[in-house]
């Protein structure tokens, strides 16, 4: 099984896109299986670009 991730910016969180960009992935086949929100750190973002 094939997985994708996904990050909504910020400033999309803020306009309160979150819930129709993810009407958007879901119509166009993904299935969501886990969802969080964190706030992203210097020192998450580093340890994510390893």
């Amino acid at each position: 099984m094939e997985r994708t991730f996904f990050i909504i910016k910020p400033d999309a969180l803020k306009r309160g896109l979150a819930g129709q960009i993810l009407s958007r992935i879901e119509r166009r086949g993904f299935q969501i299986r886990d969802l969080k929100m964190v706030t992203a750190t210097e020192e998450l973002i580093s340890q994510h670009y390893e």
